[in-house]
């Protein structure tokens, strides 16, 4: 399911974000398998786990990246008269903060679409990210 996210990352960042994916699902199959969590099931939940880990990895290794950067050089283009901004080897200039920036509209706009929260993304272990799950699934079956 992280593929959808990573086909176009460079090699060695998609690598880590499979990585960081498969672990976490493991986890959280485990921890499915051996004690009872509300209204969530392996065998009915299984995708709309795997899609929402797969967000909160790309949020979290990707998107969380893109928005430092871009208030960062935000912050250095609007008070200096700087053109661009050196990271690393890269360097970023305003035409291309703003693709970054609607790289960040549209991961938004998808949430929003479908009414994932920013909490369910930035969960702090896998037992809140799993909470935040059953909540949303609760969320999505009230409004059925």
């Amino acid at each position: 399911m992280i593929e959808i996210f990573t086909n176009n990352l460079p090699f060695e960042s998609g690598k880590k974000l499979n990585e960081e994916f498969r672990r976490l699902k493991q986890e959280i199959l485990y921890i499915l398998n051996n004690y009872k969590y509300a209204n969530l099931s392996i065998v009915d939940d299984l995708n709309t786990i795997e899609f929402l880990l797969a967000l909160a990895v790309f949020h979290r290794r990707v998107i969380a990246n893109i928005e430092s950067a871009n208030s960062f050089t935000g912050f250095i283009f609007k008070n200096s008269t700087a053109e661009a901004v050196l990271i690393g080897d890269y360097e970023l200039n305003i035409s291309e903060r703003h693709r970054l920036y609607a790289v960040v509209t549209r991961f938004r706009s998808l949430l929003q679409h479908n009414n994932i929260s920013q909490k369910l993304l930035e969960y702090e272990d896998v037992n809140a990210f799993i909470k935040e799950v059953a909540k949303y699934k609760s969320r999505l079956s009230k409004k059925e």
